[in-house]
């Protein structure tokens, strides 16, 4: 009896010494597949090969996005500037042995930021998750923990509701210098000595100028594409690579221009417009917010703020200024509102120009909605692509419009309060009030309280008991503290 219990035992012992190494060796088989398996669900515990990096910040994000800056603005706000960022859309910005451990790390966190939203933020071998996430783990306490544990210092965010801005002066002395302009364009150095590359193709060129200017937004604007940061942007070595690239705007060819459609115009154009102010107020300085004088000087080009892009026939340079751009090209070559000329358009007839603006029937005057003009009060920078410009018109007119319209509604008032660019620009919106309010209602964002009193009064014909006001505009340089 004893005898047969101690060869079952042992016939046991030899089953599950058989089963451990079988296992060993179909877990050995499927490892290089279990990312697949486990749909990218990361585990980095009892990894010793990241051990040493216990203390590192990684941030997967893309160029362009939103949520991206805001998560990056939170952990700069925490005075934590020290972190890794990956971009998923650049191959190149894993800069590591890919083969090593933490390489294949690195690897696998970005296939799971590929696989899901961005940004993803890891620290050591933890995963926060995405800019909700951050923002709750900052509100509920849990990153500091986090920080502790990874020995990352942070500094605690007081608000100061005296604080006062810094104002930024242009051409600080103590800045480092960037080559200056010539005097007939902004975009084309003095001490330029660049030939022109060769196959230069426009809308492979559109690319690159956006992502420059993409990268721009997100390095030095505010998470609400409010704010600019001129200081730290004018001495960057992204506003550097920007100006450099800005330059060949003289290279396009000016019938290539023509042949691109009214939407790849809308995209290119309008982002040279956002991009040209940013350079202007970041090297020239802005105009005077209380003198309409140097504002019209700015504009218009005459103090200076104006692209080369492109030449005419006869080899002369085409030179745009921020109105050339914004009325001739964008508003379909339509005068300025407060134009006395006697003509309708804005190039005149022989001018060459006129050939690049929007078709009539093209025009959509929400692009009013993605213009920044440099003030306070301008609407938030916007970065169009050719896959979003529908979408990005329409986020863009319902966010400015949700804060600025207003209906008052009671025994005392009734009054009716509207952004003051639908003062000057009322006209691209409806032949007459009653059409810029019927516009406004359709663009403001569902559900809003405006818009459904808007559409109350509108559909009543109570218009004309209600009295009309447009608010005050701040034309002080939107820049950071």
């Amino acid at each position: 009896f004893f005898l047969k219990m101690l060869s079952k035992l042992l016939v046991c012992f030899l089953f599950f010494i058989l089963l451990d190494a079988l296992g060993l060796k179909l877990w050995n088989l499927l490892a290089p597949y279990s990312n697949r398996i486990t749909k990218f669900k990361l585990s980095f515990h009892d990894d010793d090969s990241f051990a040493h990096n216990d203390g590192e910040i990684q941030v997967f994000t893309t160029v362009g996005c939103k949520y991206c800056r805001i998560a990056k603005a939170k952990l700069k706000e925490l005075g934590i500037n020290q972190y890794k960022e990956f971009d998923i859309s650049q191959p190149t910005s894993v800069n590591c042995d890919i083969t090593s451990n933490y390489g294949k790390k690195v690897e696998e966190r970005l296939a799971h930021a590929k696989s899901n939203t961005v940004p993803q933020i890891y620290i050591g071998t933890q995963i926060i998750g995405g800019c909700n996430d951050l923002l709750a783990s900052v509100s509920n306490g849990s990153l500091f923990d986090i920080l502790a544990k990874n020995k990352i210092e942070w500094k605690k965010v007081i608000e100061d509701e005296n604080s006062t801005s810094e104002i930024f002066t242009p051409f600080l002395s103590n800045s480092p210098s960037i080559p200056f302009c010539n005097r007939s364009s902004l975009n084309v150095l003095s001490s330029s000595s660049s030939l022109p590359p060769t196959d230069f193709n426009v809308l492979e060129f559109s690319s690159r100028l956006q992502l420059a200017a993409l990268q721009l937004t997100d390095n030095y604007v505010s998470a609400d594409g409010k704010r600019v940061d001129y200081q730290s942007m004018r001495i960057s070595t992204d506003f550097a690579q920007y100006i450099a690239l800005s330059e060949q705007l003289q290279y396009c060819s000016l019938q290539e221009l023509i042949s691109l459609s009214d939407q790849q115009k809308l995209v290119l154009f309008s982002n040279i417009y956002n991009a040209m102010i940013i350079h202007a107020n970041a090297v020239l300085g802005s105009p005077s917010s209380d003198s309409p004088t140097a504002r019209s000087d700015f504009f218009s080009g005459r103090s200076g703020v104006v692209y080369c892009i492109g030449k005419d026939n006869t080899s002369s340079p085409l030179l745009f200024s921020p109105d050339d751009i914004e009325h001739g090209i964008l508003r379909a070559n339509m005068k300025h509102p407060y134009s006395n000329t006697s003509r309708t358009t804005f190039f005149e007839s022989n001018d060459v120009r006129s050939e690049l603006a929007l078709q009539r029937d093209h025009f959509d005057p929400r692009i009013h909605f993605i213009l920044n003009c440099g003030a306070s009060s301008c609407p938030p920078i916007k970065v169009l692509t050719l896959d979003n410009v529908d979408a990005a018109l329409e986020a863009a007119a319902a966010g400015y419009l949700h804060s600025e319209v207003f209906v008052i509604d009671s025994d005392q008032d009734r009054i009716i309060r509207l952004p003051r660019l639908l003062l000057w620009y009322g006209c691209d919106f409806g032949n007459d009030i009653h059409g810029v309010l019927a516009a406004v209602e359709r663009m403001l964002p569902l559900h809003s309280a405006a818009k459904e009193t808007l559409h109350g009064i509108i559909a009543t014909g109570t218009v004309a008991d209600y009295t009309l006001e447009y608010n005050a505009y701040d034309w002080s340089l939107n820049e950071t503290n």
